[in-house]
């Protein structure tokens, strides 16, 4: 999924797609067969594929286009999603590996007191936390960042294989200002939480709403993702981050949420002409 706020969304799958559905105007571009049974298409919700359609209904008609580009061998919409995910996927692993090496501010070993920022520089601050704090079912996260900054992009970077949320996080201030890098991690699993995840060797889990982008090896949804682009600053990258032709074409709104986002190009998001 593709959206920037206040713009429309953009679902692209590359092969079948069925139990669509978008809250909001947009489209969906589908490389194989879309099912649109139950997705009301309509002049705000339009609906691309590349080979069939079906689940439709007469007044569906001028809503559900064929456009044979997307199914197209080699360059079709499979392909393209494929490749785009194979660079950005090496992107955002050099990006990990980047906020890992961070010289923290401090190591989280409990939740007991707030976070001291008097040390952070360049908009950004830095911590490890242990995966005994990450995991205490008494913990509480709010409290960490009762001083938080406005403007100041924490990373937290957070130790351990194996990892299973403790505590509670409320604070939607988080969201746009937490980058939360699972570095060592391979699998992970969270209730309620906010700001951004990036466990790139991880398979996560959520119980809960996640309110923040995700970025992971695989992704067990139980929950809903709101996603929250991270706004914060590139001066946490000590050497720039290869820019990836395009990452619109990411599905199931995987879509990162890094400090070098914004630099990126935004590309490939024109829908395709009916054919």
């Amino acid at each position: 999924m593709e959206r920037a706020l206040g713009e429309p969304i953009v679902v692209r799958v590359g092969g079948d797609a069925s139990g669509m559905a978008i809250n909001g105007r947009g489209s969906v571009q589908v490389g194989g067969t879309a099912n649109v049974q139950n997705f009301n298409p309509n002049a705000t919700k339009l609906v691309y594929y590349g080979t069939a359609a079906s689940g439709a209904q007469a007044q569906d008609a001028a809503y559900v286009m064929r456009s044979a580009a997307l199914a197209a061998a080699g360059t079709g919409l499979s392909a393209t999603i494929a490749a785009q995910t194979l660079s950005l996927s090496q992107d955002l692993k050099a990006l990990s590996a980047e906020l890992a090496l961070l010289r923290p501010l401090s190591t989280i070993a409990s939740t007991a007191s707030a976070l001291d920022y008097g040390r952070a520089a360049n908009g950004y601050a830095a911590f490890a936390m242990t995966a005994a704090a990450f995991q205490d079912q008494n913990a509480n996260f709010d409290r960490l960042f009762a001083n938080l900054p406005a403007g100041v992009t924490t990373v937290i970077n957070v130790a351990g294989g194996v990892l299973n949320q403790g505590g509670n996080i409320n604070l939607s201030s988080l969201n746009r200002l937490v980058i939360w890098n699972f570095a060592e991690a391979t699998q992970v699993t969270v209730k309620g939480w906010h700001g951004s995840i990036l466990a790139l060797n991880a398979a996560l889990t959520n119980t809960s709403a996640i309110e923040g982008s995700v970025v992971a090896r695989s992704f067990t949804m139980n929950g809903e993702v709101h996603l929250g682009t991270c706004d914060g600053t590139s001066a946490i990258l000590s050497a720039p981050v290869p820019e990836p032709a395009t990452w619109a074409g990411m599905v199931a709104g995987l879509v990162l949420v890094g400090a070098a986002l914004r630099r990126w190009r935004r590309g490939g998001r024109s829908v395709p002409a009916a054919a």
